[in-house]
């Protein structure tokens, strides 16, 4: 089953690479947007309409 990642806020490069490594790439794929994701790596303070309908799985 494959689940997806998604990254948003004021990241640096480091920031990304450093969650990217740690996901297995067999089970993980980057979100093409923000409405479906299962991880969110997010720096910085997110907009409420991102984070609205985010439920306990997530």
């Amino acid at each position: 089953m494959t689940r997806y990642y998604w990254m948003g806020g004021n990241r640096s490069y480091e920031q990304d690479r450093f969650f990217e490594q740690s996901l297995d790439k067999s089970q993980w794929q980057k979100a093409e947007s923000a409405e479906k994701w299962d991880a969110c790596w997010y720096t910085g303070m997110p907009d409420q309409n991102d984070f609205s309908e985010v439920g306990p799985e997530r």
